[in-house]
């Protein structure tokens, strides 16, 4: 027998034998095969979930609105979107009208590296949707599959049973005006109020005893006032000095709004009086310090601020509109009118007030401005016509604000108002061939 077929036999023996031997697998690794006989079929990983989304940048209620914005986005670059929507107009849960193509009046696209963006713009104003004044519940549908569940739901309030009283030249024959400061019903705000009373050469003692009255039920404001009542008050120069004893004051110590509105309630109205320009306050015929008034430093002269100012519009209690004048120093000729839009940041308190009333309606713009001596012309862009539909007194207020407003700029004495979209130079009851004046007396008892 060859040599080679004895090793080949004694090669297959010891392979026999060695299959019959138990194998620790915690000392030899054989992982290694696993990638070789692995025949599980390869899967995709799961596709990401496209992402549909419909919202507003609108929240709370929207008092008069002309236009809204509305954003369709989506992660799904080629998805074939209708941005067809339908409007359901509710008051008092009870559907009142329902709207489709006929209120949208633009549409934009805009796309970036992971989302397409599509701006559809509606007409809610009071015209277009032809209600009546008040409030209803809207809710906006989409009507294409993908946002068939991403309905938004806002309140609507149109005015127009609010009563606004346009600003005056002069008061009533035989009668003058008084400039006092009353705040509103959650003491939020002092409004500048004007009471005509009898001619009088005792104005200074006239118009403390009016202030201590607090403001004609007929306003809506807060029926007292806010203010400590002084007995006693001496002119030297334009400065008038106010007595008080300290249990006359000593309600105005319980916090810092009751003593702020009262110092501010103080200081505004008796620098209404034409020749008064600042106040001093003594308490036991002394200065007060910070002792009194909640901890506020009232040694020295005490002046208002003379900033400029963006009247606001404000519904009370009883369905007036008033003028609510908000300082800031960093309003300018640009700036003013947005502010009166509801867009200036300072302001966001104001605009988050659900009283507060917009004089400028979203839907205008101020194209430019320009000087002409004292008077400031502003060209303004916009319809009037959807805006002021059934609520002319609005008109009212709006002319008011921007005169006031803007001749609280300095330099400026008038306004000339160009309202660009409509031809006729009389609208509403106005000739606005001529520039305007501020007129003085508002908020009228």
């Amino acid at each position: 027998m060859s040599k080679s077929f004895i090793l080949l036999i004694l090669v297959v023996l010891i392979a026999y034998s060695l299959s019959f031997i138990p194998i620790n697998d915690n000392l030899i690794d054989f992982s290694f095969i696993d990638g070789f006989l692995d025949t599980t079929p390869e899967t995709e990983a799961p596709a990401t979930p496209h992402e549909y989304l419909f919202e507003t940048s609108e929240s709370g209620v929207l008092h008069n609105p002309d236009t809204v914005d509305f954003h369709f986005s989506t992660t799904e670059k080629d998805y074939p979107l209708s941005t067809d929507l339908l409007l359901e107009i509710y008051e008092e849960d009870r559907l009142v009208k329902t709207y489709g193509g006929e209120i949208l009046t633009a549409t934009n696209q805009e796309e970036d590296a992971d989302t397409i963006t599509f701006t559809v713009t509606l007409s809610l104003s009071l015209k277009t949707l032809d209600l009546e004044p008040g409030s209803y519940q809207a809710r906006i549908l989409p009507q294409d599959e993908a946002f068939k569940e991403k309905i938004l739901d806002l309140e609507l309030h149109y005015s127009g049973e609010y009563t606004y009283e346009r600003a005056v030249d002069a008061p009533p024959s035989g009668r003058q005006f008084i400039k006092l400061y009353f705040a509103d019903q959650q003491i939020s705000y002092l409004f500048p109020v004007h009471r005509a009373i009898d001619q009088t050469d005792q104005l200074i003692r006239t118009t403390l005893r009016n202030l201590e009255e607090g403001p004609s039920e007929s306003l809506g404001l807060y029926e007292k006032s806010v203010a400590p009542y002084s007995s006693r008050a001496l002119l030297e120069d334009d400065i008038v000095t106010l007595y008080f004893t300290s249990p006359e004051v000593a309600p105005y110590n319980q916090g810092s709004t009751a003593s702020t509105f009262a110092v501010d309630a103080l200081v505004n109205t008796m620098t209404g009086i034409p020749y008064i320009n600042g106040i001093r306050i003594l308490v036991d015929s002394a200065n007060p310090g910070s002792d009194y008034f909640h901890g506020m430093t009232l040694d020295g002269t005490l002046t208002p601020l003379d900033w400029p100012l963006a009247y606001l519009g404000f519904e009370t209690a009883t369905q007036r509109i008033l003028l609510n004048p908000a300082g800031s120093r960093t309003l300018n000729e640009e700036s003013l009118f947005e502010a009166l839009k509801g867009d200036f940041e300072e302001f966001s308190a104001y605009y988050s007030n659900p009283s507060t009333l917009l004089p400028v309606p979203g839907s205008l713009a101020l194209s430019t401005w320009v000087m002409e001596g004292s008077v400031i012309v502003l060209n303004i862009e916009g319809d009037l016509d959807a805006h002021f539909y059934k609520r002319e007194k609005n008109f009212d207020l709006m002319v008011d604000a921007l005169v006031n407003s803007y001749a609280s700029l300095p330099g400026i004495e008038g306004v000339k108002l160009n309202f660009l979209s409509h031809e006729t130079q009389t609208l509403y009851g106005y000739d606005f061939s001529e520039s305007l004046s501020p007129k003085p007396y508002f908020n009228i008892e």
